[in-house]
């Protein structure tokens, strides 16, 4: 009965000591899919998004209210973002660049409101094109 009062003791002991250890520390999260996420933090950042060798550097975008969302043509073909659904544009207002941009032109949107916005390429509508943009 002593031994049992003892490895009892011990094991509470251990346990309270583990608490105390790692008391304060966070763990961060494990990204599992191999898509890149770009988020932003803190003060008013711009994110870039890169079309480059037929396809997007990143297809999803966390930002904050304020944030600005930079898409960069380093790709041969010509490139036109705008917000979903194709043709109309119209899921989130003013996120259209109106024209084509050549290799080596952008387009800026910075987003002052909540919520998530799908974009595509006008040019070529395909899956390769198309991303989310959520706004905090």
């Amino acid at each position: 009965m002593k031994n049992a009062v003892i490895a009892i003791v011990a094991v509470v002991v251990i346990i309270i000591g583990i608490f105390f250890m790692n008391r304060g520390k966070t763990i961060a999260p494990t990204i599992t899919n191999s898509v890149p996420v770009a988020v932003s933090r803190g003060p008013v950042k711009t994110v870039a998004i890169n079309y480059v060798n037929g396809a997007l550097s990143i297809k999803t975008v966390i930002v904050n209210t304020g944030d600005t969302v930079l898409f960069v043509n380093a790709d041969a073909k010509p490139h036109w973002p705008a917000s979903d659904p194709h043709p109309a544009h119209t899921n989130c207002p003013g996120f259209d660049a109106l024209h084509a941009l050549a290799n080596g032109q952008s387009y800026a949107m910075t987003f002052h409101n909540v919520g998530v916005c799908t974009f595509h390429d006008h040019s070529n509508p395909s899956a390769a094109f198309k991303g989310t943009i959520t706004v905090q």
